[in-house]
């Protein structure tokens, strides 16, 4: 009986060092909305909510296999707790490549990223953002073609 109270012990006080406090999905979701023809390689995006805003730019230097800095500058009054980012392509795994940026002095948030290979050549990605904030979750999809430079 020692012995199973030791090893479930064990067991709560790694799954208590895994949780994040943010890792619980709040209770409010909303949908950000990125603005027609957004291209974040060309330039600066914007992406809106119900009472939300975002910009976004994703480079220079923006290749697969390579880092590139991504930037969100959240809109005036908007309190950013936690931003998170992945890549993917329709219909195909791209492994695991989940980046939580992190807030600069500035107020913008940034992380460096490395956009994964598709090595069928494939330039049609997709980025899903999951933005925390104290009003809740908030999602949003932006589809960007990897044209070659």
């Amino acid at each position: 009986m020692a012995g199973f109270r030791l090893i479930a012990g064990c067991l709560l006080g790694l799954s208590l060092l895994a949780c994040d406090r943010n890792e619980n999905v709040p209770q409010a979701v909303g949908e950000l909305r990125p603005q027609p023809a957004c291209d974040p390689v060309a330039r600066v995006c914007e992406a809106n909510g119900e009472g939300i805003g975002l910009s976004f730019r994703f480079g220079p230097g923006v290749a697969a296999l390579k880092p590139f800095p991504v930037r969100v500058w959240p809109a005036p009054g908007v309190r950013i707790e936690k931003l998170v980012l992945s890549f993917r392509m329709s219909g195909m795994d791209m492994g695991l490549n989940r980046y939580r940026l992190v807030e600069q002095p500035d107020g913008a948030w940034q992380a460096g990223v490395t956009l994964p290979v598709c090595t069928s050549g494939r330039t049609d990605w997709f980025v899903d953002l999951e933005l925390w904030t104290d009003a809740g979750l908030w999602r949003g999809t932006l589809p960007f073609t990897l044209l070659p430079r």
